[in-house]
């Protein structure tokens, strides 16, 4: 297949949304293949080139340049049929994060700080459905399988700056508050002004979870050593179970009465883990057990090792990560620390609610959406959140969940009632997608 690398300024989006919608990819392997394009489609996929180069003559950059490598076999040779026709519609869904380069790595260029992932999704005649690696995709998937009928051959690629938001029929990001932040200069990170302009087609939608995996009625994590799984109906019962099971476990001291304060997640500024340290003379102050599970960052994982040590009697830390931890954390834990300085999902507070388990957490991204604030005259929320990345703001979050706890219990147990009650699965996820679909069929049909 025939890649040319054009620089931002020759790309031209109407060009670019036909070339998108008229290709075909398989994902048969873990290496990509392409076919090989008929005389109905297209044969050249652009991609982006740095604005560094744009006055360079073109010329196909080095290996270490490319984001994708592209391979033909005998199969690609046979004739294929052509995709855009009569009666076919090709969206293009555009699933774009934007984020510093110690974030993205090596899917950027080396003199690309930001990307956009851009995916392809072309709808065809024969039902079938391929996976993909990208969260919430798989749901899209089996979505249009359901919707229309028609396979969904799918591809991740990456777009010149600007093109894939411009040229897709409608842009879709993991919640509606992580949606708000693009749009400003801090959360843009400079695509900020091209998504404001596309703001009629850009949604938010919240992930769901694995009800399965994580449901502490079925998980299989809490079925031995003192755990043992609950309901909203049990969780009185089973809940004070896992705690005494996780203290033992770790070597705490076995006291019900005393809250458990759990942090789940990668050691990285992003995640807020600074918030912790700064507060740290004051939760211990507290009687409270803090245990701290995850790695990242060789800093951040000394600094939970020097926690354990120099407050041994309240605070555990498992450097590294264990899936077994994180569901024993999460079902023994009262309380669950997500003070990230950006999270445009996030997922830890949703399982943390359908364990019966109260979310503190800073109100940005999905994190807003997701944990309703505890309001007391009404009994209505399901959590703290606290709105700015500031040690006194957080510590005003957790001092006012634990006194919840301590002097409020029917108002403790009300907040974990709410929390379990809520339907997070995928369902609730995949009708909005089925919604975005939808538009994007009916506007895709009245441009024909």
């Amino acid at each position: 297949m025939d890649v040319k690398y054009v620089s931002d300024d020759r790309v031209q989006i109407e060009g670019l949304r036909l070339e998108m919608a008229s290709m075909a990819f398989s994902l048969s392997s873990p290496d990509l293949q392409a076919r090989k394009p008929t005389s109905a489609e297209p044969s050249q996929l652009l991609v982006n080139e740095s604005k560094a180069e744009k006055s360079k003559d073109l010329e196909e950059p080095n290996a270490n340049e490319r984001y994708w490598e592209w391979h033909t076999s005998e199969e690609d040779n046979k004739p294929s049929s052509a995709l855009a026709g009569v009666n076919v519609m090709n969206v293009i869904l555009v699933a774009a994060e934007c984020a510093p380069w110690s974030k993205t790595g090596e899917l950027v260029s080396s003199h690309s700080l930001w990307d956009c992932q851009a995916t392809l999704v072309s709808y065809l005649n024969a039902p079938s459905f391929v996976d993909v690696e990208q969260v919430g995709l798989e749901m899209l998937l089996v979505l249009c399988q359901r919707l229309w009928l028609i396979e969904v051959i799918s591809v991740m690629v990456v777009v010149p700056r600007y093109a894939g938001l411009r040229a897709a029929d409608r842009i879709v990001t993991v919640s509606h508050g992580y949606a708000w932040e693009l749009k400003t200069v801090e959360g843009g990170w400079g695509l900020h002004e091209i998504i404001k302009c596309n703001d009629w087609k850009f949604r938010g939608i919240v992930n769901g979870i694995d009800t399965k995996e994580w449901n502490p009625k079925l998980d299989v994590f809490l079925n031995s050593d003192g755990y043992s799984n609950y309901s909203i109906e049990t969780v009185k019962i089973g809940k004070p179970k896992c705690k005494a099971a996780l203290q033992q476990q770790l070597g705490l001291p076995v006291r019900a009465e005393v809250p458990i304060i759990a942090f789940i997640g990668r050691l990285d500024p992003q995640k807020g883990v600074d918030l912790i340290a700064e507060a740290m003379h004051w939760i211990v102050d507290q009687d409270v057990q803090l245990i701290l599970l995850g790695s990242g960052r060789p800093e951040l994982e000394a600094m939970l090792r020097s926690f354990d040590l120099q407050y041994h009697d309240k605070v555990r830390s498992w450097v590294g990560f264990s899936v077994k931890m994180a569901h024993r954390i999460t079902a023994g834990a009262d309380i669950l620390l997500m003070p990230s300085r950006f999270e445009p999902c996030g997922l830890n507070q949703l399982y943390a609610m359908v364990y019966g388990t109260v979310p503190v957490a800073h109100a940005v991204g999905g994190l807003r959406d997701t944990v309703v604030q505890f309001d007391p005259y009404n009994e209505t929320g399901f959590g703290w959140t606290f709105d700015r990345a500031d040690t006194s703001k957080f510590i005003d979050a957790l001092g006012n969940s634990l006194n919840t706890y301590w002097n409020y219990k029917a108002s403790w147990e009300g907040l974990q009632r709410r929390g379990m009650m809520q339907d997070l699965g995928w369902d609730n996820a995949a009708r909005r997608y089925d919604e975005v679909l939808v538009a994007a069929k009916y506007q895709w049909s009245l441009n024909v």
